[in-house]
């Protein structure tokens, strides 16, 4: 497991500092700011492969057709062609078979939702704000909200990965 980057920690720090609850403080740092840090860098990761392809792909696509009018020069241009053209496409199935762009946006959404809940929490406001009267039910509350999300990202992905075996079997 990556090591928690220590930014992330380090904005929430001042609100751990003040929070009496020592298991409590530890499920917010190792399991809600670490997954505040995963969604952040796969959101990012995702994002730059999919401006990255995306980018390569309009490119070789820019450069096919004026390669045609190139095309009278023999063999060799008509091959470079065909590659470029190929090379689009595989590109453009690539980055739909990974889906970088929905996962990106997903993974991006669940950071900034969990990121919300937490300053919700830290802040007694939104969901929070009439719960102050037992702490108990304060720290239930963020922790099944935090889990309900985590979970329903679970679900989608399990849901997401069945319809891709089940699609391919049907073609196998």
């Amino acid at each position: 497991m990556k090591k928690i980057d220590v930014n992330n920690v380090v904005q929430y720090q001042p609100y751990l500092d003040k929070m009496p609850d020592s298991s409590l403080k530890d499920y917010i740092v190792t399991r809600v700011i670490n997954q505040i840090d995963w969604y952040d860098r796969k959101s990012i990761n995702k994002q730059k492969m999919y401006k990255r392809l995306s980018i390569i792909s309009i490119i070789l696509n820019g450069i096919v057709p004026v390669a045609v009018l190139l095309s009278d020069f023999g063999i060799i241009v008509k091959l470079i062609i065909a590659s470029l053209s190929s090379a689009a496409g595989i590109i453009n199935a690539v980055v739909v078979l990974c889906n970088y762009k929905d996962l990106w946006v997903q993974y991006r959404l669940n950071c900034e939702t969990l990121k919300s809940i937490l300053y919700h929490f830290f802040l007694r406001t939104g969901e929070f704000e009439n719960l102050t009267i037992d702490n108990s039910v304060l720290n239930n509350k963020l922790v099944s909200s935090c889990e309900e999300l985590m979970t329903k990202e679970f679900q989608t992905w399990v849901s997401s990965t069945s319809k891709i075996v089940a699609d391919s079997e049907k073609k196998g």
